[in-house]
């Protein structure tokens, strides 16, 4: 399911059953590799993605509710900052 919302540019987007991912142009970084117990000679990374109900993504990428998306593979594990959530500072 894909559709436009409104004049602000952001979409709506579900997809009932997990989404699989393969970066074909990039081979993984070996720590991840070493990481997540894989052989060598893997060619390229895979994720997947779940997305639990709707979600809404807005023109800067931002999505929410950020809980409806689970991230598995190698997006969870390259990408963890991009977890956080969308306010998060640390303390000083």
């Amino acid at each position: 399911y894909y559709a436009g919302l409104d004049s602000t540019g952001q979409i709506a987007f579900w997809y009932p059953r997990k989404l699989s991912i393969a970066y074909t142009n990039k081979k993984p970084e070996p720590e991840y590799l070493e990481k997540m117990n894989l052989p060598e000679d893997v060619e390229y990374p895979i994720s997947y993605i779940d997305v639990t109900d709707e979600i809404s993504v807005m023109a800067n990428g931002y999505y929410y509710p950020q809980q409806n998306w689970l991230s598995q593979g190698y997006w969870s594990w390259k990408n963890v900052g991009d977890q956080l959530p969308f306010d998060y500072w640390p303390d000083e």
